[in-house]
């Protein structure tokens, strides 16, 4: 094919989308415009954000100790109502527990608060799945190197 039949084919494709045809040609239309629509609303969403707004009034903090040689974490919070059931995850691993945080309160944490967050607490290695793990299985609590 040459270029000049490719692209009066294209041409005669693309006016016969806009012809007045039968029903299936305008449902497919319709569903095209809604994707389209859809799509392009579902962006303008996605980018209206107001940029990364720290609605909670949460600070977390890391400091490392070097007498102690280890780190030492903070969770303040800096709005005007109690925290409950706080949650706090590191790592996408360890898990951080606590019921009430009161407003303008702080914590502070060590590597021992936060606990393995799928622990189970029975022997490893028996079955035979989790023999096929090529790394060992993490401590029960946080290891001193938490980024």
């Amino acid at each position: 094919m040459n270029t000049d039949t490719l692209s009066q084919q294209f041409t005669e494709t693309f006016s016969s989308l806009f012809q007045r045809g039968s029903r299936y040609q305008t449902e497919k239309l319709l569903t095209l415009g809604g994707f389209i629509a859809c799509s392009l609303a579902s962006l303008a969403w996605a980018f209206s954000g107001d940029g990364g707004e720290n609605q909670l009034g949460a600070t977390f903090r890391r400091t490392e100790v070097e007498e102690l040689g280890r780190d030492v974490y903070s969770l303040r919070n800096e709005s005007d109502e109690d925290w409950t059931q706080v949650r706090m995850v590191i790592d996408r691993r360890y898990l951080y527990k606590r019921e009430v945080l009161k407003a303008r309160g702080a914590a502070s944490l060590s590597q021992k608060d936060f606990a393995y967050f799928y622990y189970i607490p029975r022997a490893w290695g028996l079955n035979d799945w989790e023999q096929l793990a090529r790394s060992p299985k993490p401590p029960q609590n946080a290891p001193n190197s938490l980024t």
